[in-house]
C-alpha cells in the first residue's frame, strides 16, 4: 500500500508545471513596438530607465536624471530588434567587443508590455511598460 501511496504522490508532483511564456507573433510585434516604453524593473545598470521607439526609425533613450539621447536607427527583421548605434552602452556584445548592430529578440508586444531578450545568445529579460 505504502509504494501505491509513493508513487501517487510523485506522479501528482511531477505534473505541475509553470505557465507558458507570452509570446507574439511579427505582426502583433510589428503593431505594438513603437512608443515611449519604461523599464518595468529596476533601472538598467548603464543609467537607462526607457526607450522611444519611434515609427520614423530612430531610438531614443532616456537616463535615470530624464535627460533623452537620440542613440541610433531601429528596425524589424521578423522578430528581432536590430538597433544600429555607436553607443558603446547599447552595442557592446557579451564577449566584450563593441559593434554598430545589436539584436534584441522580442519575445511579446502588446498595447502597455514589452518584454525583449538581452541579445541573441545571451540569457535574461528586459520588460517594459508604457
Amino acid at each position: 500500500m505504502l509504494p501505491a501511496i509513493l508513487c501517487l504522490c510523485f506522479l501528482t508532483s511531477a505534473c505541475k508545471h509553470t505557465p507558458p511564456e507570452k509570446r507574439s507573433n511579427d505582426p502583433e510585434i510589428r503593431q505594438h513596438i513603437t512608443g515611449t516604453w519604461t523599464l518595468d524593473e529596476r533601472p538598467d545598470i548603464n543609467g537607462y530607465r526607457g526607450l522611444e521607439i519611434s515609427p520614423d526609425g530612430t531610438l531614443t533613450s532616456t537616463k535615470l536624471d530624464g535627460t533623452k539621447q537620440h542613440v541610433g536607427t531601429w528596425k524589424l527583421d521578423g522578430s528581432i530588434l536590430v538597433v544600429t548605434s555607436n553607443d558603446p552602452e547599447l552595442v557592446a556584445k557579451p564577449d566584450g567587443s563593441l559593434g554598430k548592430q545589436q539584436y534584441y529578440p522580442v519575445i511579446y508586444a502588446s498595447e502597455h508590455e514589452l518584454i525583449c531578450g538581452l541579445g541573441i545568445s545571451v540569457a535574461g529579460r528586459m520588460r517594459f511598460k508604457k
